[in-house]
């Protein structure tokens, strides 16, 4: 029963992580990830209550496998407490008109937005040199 406990926990862990990690590409990360939270923590109990539950007497992969769910929901829990999200709307948008500044290219030409005014653009910024 203990191993079976270890084994949800770290299952609800692991896919916890799957979702969350599916939605960045999607650009549908929840704001407040109120349900990612709370799966993770059922996840984290149900492997500390199986560890603690069978003890030595588990195994090798229980004890292991428990040790990386409570290692990867550590990770979620730091994660999510540095990585805040504005808490406004973003304020530029598609389509938006360009705000003005200079910049400089790789030859150290000044090139100014105010050029492009009326005009497509697609700015691509990289660091380091091709």
């Amino acid at each position: 029963m203990a191993s079976t406990a270890v084994a949800i926990g770290f299952v609800l862990i692991l896919l916890t992580w799957i979702v969350y990690l599916g939605a960045i590409p999607r650009e549908q990360v929840p704001a407040r990830p109120v349900l990612h939270v709370v799966v993770m923590v059922f996840g984290v109990v149900a492997v500390l209550a199986g560890l603690g539950g069978g003890g030595i007497s588990l195994g090798v992969f229980p004890i292991a496998f428990g040790i990386v769910a409570i290692g990867l929901a550590s990770l979620f829990f730091f994660l999510l407490t540095i990585a805040r999200l504005p808490d406004s709307e973003i304020r530029v948008a598609v389509g938006d008109p360009m705000l003005a500044f200079t910049a400089f290219d790789s030859s150290g030409t000044a090139i100014d937005t105010a050029d492009w005014r009326g005009q497509r653009v697609l700015l691509k910024f990289f660091r380091g040199k091709w």
